[in-house]
């Protein structure tokens, strides 16, 4: 296993496209034979594709591949498209903004050659980071691992062997969601830790409404079961409310307490309007990824592709 893809699907990564080909030709150059790097430009509006373009190679072993997109696909969809021009022994995902350290690929394919389909690269929690996102990634981590009916990695960073690769190549739907296709593959896994180094140029592009999209489509990607909860929410509602309607009946009937007002109907209005509003908004969002995969569209376009 001396040869290996490295995939690195960028977006407005201009500033930090060289870094990153440095960078893993300092740190892996010595461990493997050929090093084929696969940029997918996710529709950048920078010159991120001219910086690639204009990259000279580092090594003999190292390689270099433009594959433009015309378009944001999104970054499942720009890794997808590189898996489907991968041919390595290894496969490794990795991001371009220089945060994940390439050094621990070079763990990650020792640990394949030990007889692991897959190895997860999954970040420790950031020493700074602010107690709302620690909070809010634990229990969003936990609520997936529920959802999907065992463990989940919630990591994009990750090396894996050439059958895993095969077996990826085989999924077209349009609503591609890598993580939860590499756990759905039920192939032998392991985790490993790092420590995320910090962004040196650019800024990060998950900002909150972009997390909040990733946990919806990750939600419903995995699992059917946002649709079992949504009828579970039905049931416990109406139970609440006949023992509550009881409970007021007894009152008003052995006790004489006059039943409850205008505030008490507006609350219980308004509550069970939204648990009907999120409800429907899970059912629509099913029925819309529904709706597109019936078009039975291509999952990407490539504009054009360059061997640098």
């Amino acid at each position: 296993m001396n040869n290996i893809d490295i995939l690195i699907p960028v977006c407005n990564e201009q500033d930090n496209v060289k870094p990153v080909i440095q960078k893993i030709h300092s740190s892996l150059s010595g461990s493997f034979n050929n090093i084929n790097v696969i940029f997918i430009d996710d529709g950048s509006t920078d010159n991120t594709s001219e910086v690639i373009s204009n990259l000279k190679k580092e090594s003999e072993s190292l390689n270099i591949k433009l594959v433009k997109l015309t378009t944001n696909f999104g970054k499942d969809l720009a890794i997808k498209c590189g898996m489907d021009y991968s041919s390595a022994d290894l496969c490794a995902i990795i991001d371009g903004d220089l945060q994940q350290p390439p050094e621990k690929i070079i763990e990650a394919s020792n640990l394949i050659k030990q007889g692991y389909n897959v190895v997860h690269i999954e970040k420790k929690a950031y020493k700074n980071a602010r107690i709302f996102r620690r909070v809010g990634t634990f229990f969003f981590t936990k609520f997936i691992s529920f959802l999907f009916g065992g463990v989940f990695h919630l990591t994009d960073y990750k090396v894996i062997d050439s059958k895993t690769v095969g077996m990826i190549k085989l999924f077209k739907e349009v609503n591609f969601f890598n993580r939860g296709i590499v756990e759905l593959i039920g192939l032998k896994s392991i985790v490993i830790y790092y420590n995320p180094l910090r962004r040196i140029h650019g800024e990060s592009k998950y900002s909150f409404f972009n997390a909040l999209k990733l946990a919806i489509n990750s939600s419903i990607s995995v699992s059917l079961k946002p649709l079992r909860i949504s009828i579970y929410f039905g049931f416990i509602i109406s139970a609440i409310s006949f023992i509550f309607g009881l409970f007021i009946l007894y009152q008003k009937i052995f006790i004489g307490v006059p039943i409850l007002g205008f505030a008490t109907i507006a609350l219980a209005t308004i509550f069970l309007g939204g648990i009907q509003l999120i409800c429907l908004g899970v059912i629509s969002e099913y029925l819309g990824k529904t709706f597109i995969e019936s078009k039975n569209r291509p999952q990407y376009m490539i504009d054009y592709i360059k061997e640098i």
